[in-house]
């Protein structure tokens, strides 16, 4: 928000902010997905970090990078009175 100093943002923004958002949470339950009991790892076992959570992990942390271009103000040239 600090970007926006008016406080109104543009649809792009608006978008990124919940592509950041939602990339945060496929990173989260990737990564943590044997310990949340959902993983290829028996609740029994020790959680380990496999490929698949890592692709997924990286999946998220793509999601976060794009959508934190997203959220940057971007001017519009001005037209000037001079040809």
């Amino acid at each position: 928000m600090a970007f926006w100093l008016n406080g109104s943002r543009t649809i792009p923004a608006e978008i990124g902010s919940r592509l950041v958002a939602t990339g945060y949470v496929v990173a989260v339950f990737s990564g943590m997905a044997d310990v949340f009991g959902f993983g290829s790892t028996l609740p029994a076992q020790v959680p380990s970090f496999g490929p698949l959570q890592a692709a997924g992990v990286q999946v998220g942390e793509v999601l976060v990078a794009i959508g934190f271009l997203m959220l940057i103000p971007h001017k519009t040239p001005e037209k000037t009175g001079r040809k």
